[in-house]
């Protein structure tokens, strides 16, 4: 990853999933996996859009990463 990538992260929390971002973007909090990382999916293509690069890691119920995608920045 580089440094100036923007990480949209996805965990799960105790009642829901955890949306957070290391670009000052407030963590959020959904009901299901889906809807968070669908929210994250679209955020990291927005910011690609907006010239920068993202990408999105996704954790199961156990902390593992079970995917990531990235966006790279439209120029």
């Amino acid at each position: 990853m580089r440094i100036d990538d923007v990480l949209l992260t996805i965990r799960p929390l105790a009642g829901g999933w955890m949306m957070d971002c290391n670009a000052g973007v407030e963590p959020l909090v959904f009901g299901t996996g889906a809807k968070a990382e669908a929210h994250a999916h679209l955020l990291a293509r927005k910011l690609a859009y907006g010239g920068a690069d993202a990408r999105v890691q996704v954790h199961d119920r156990r902390e593992r990463l079970v995917g990531t995608t990235r966006y790279f920045a439209d120029e």
